[in-house]
């Protein structure tokens, strides 16, 4: 996802307007986070560069890239090793955003980012995952979705397994929660599974795709999500 502008569309509205921000924005961005509360978009940037981006919704349709503010160099090294993906997924909980990163030996990272001026306040750490493409939270809790595993974090750093895929090398590619079920994506054959935020249900389910899922959103009572390959 190469990232340029920003859309703007009001709920009551049949068009969309798109604002040029891309002079603000430096990189590829990779996740876009809403923050409802406080009409933010929050952009992450994670490939050859550690960015974040808090885009003021607001005021961009005046302001356009003036109402976007970055954070450039925003994560350092960990774990004993280099930085080698992130900021990447994100979410908002409070008044911090959390993003996800990984490190070079095996190790991926949760850092707390204050929303009000971009101040990295913690980064916790876990070993053994190679990556970190999906969190989210239920107002209490984290839950990252991270190689082979589901964890679950507290706002004090302390994170514990809730989930083990069957195949352990497979990617959680997306995490949404309906209720108290997390739905995830993964990136085998499985393509999709649940669990309860206490750590019951756990289910997996066989999409047949050959890429496995990324992307999920539900509508009503079904759960919709994409893969790659098979664009389903």
């Amino acid at each position: 996802l190469s990232f340029l502008s920003v859309f703007v569309v009001p709920t009551q509205a049949v068009t969309v307007q798109a604002i040029d921000i891309s002079s603000a924005v430096s990189g590829q961005a990779l996740w876009i986070t809403y923050d409802s509360t406080n009409n933010l978009a929050w952009i992450t940037v994670g490939v050859s560069q550690s960015n974040l981006y808090k885009v003021d919704l607001s005021t961009v349709l005046i302001q356009g890239a003036g109402a976007v503010t970055g954070y450039t160099n925003l994560l350092g090294n960990a774990c004993g090793g280099s930085l080698a993906g992130g900021p990447f997924a994100s979410t908002v909980l409070g008044v911090n955003i959390y993003v996800t990163a990984w490190y070079s030996n095996n190790c991926i990272g949760v850092a707390q980012v204050r929303e009000s001026d971009g101040v990295v306040l913690n980064t916790w750490t876990y070993s053994g995952p190679v990556d970190a493409k999906a969190i989210t939270n239920d107002g209490t809790f984290l839950y990252v979705g991270v190689q082979g595993k589901i964890l679950k974090l507290t706002t004090a750093g302390t994170f514990s397994v809730l989930a083990t895929l069957a195949n352990s090398s497979c990617e959680v590619n997306g995490l949404m929660l309906s209720g108290s079920t997390l739905w995830f994506t993964e990136g085998c054959s499985t393509g999709l599974g649940k669990v309860n935020t206490d750590g019951s249900g756990f289910a997996e389910y066989n999409c047949g795709c050959s890429d496995g899922g990324v992307e999920l959103a539900s509508v009503g009572s079904n759960i919709y999500f994409t893969s790659n390959i098979d664009h389903t």
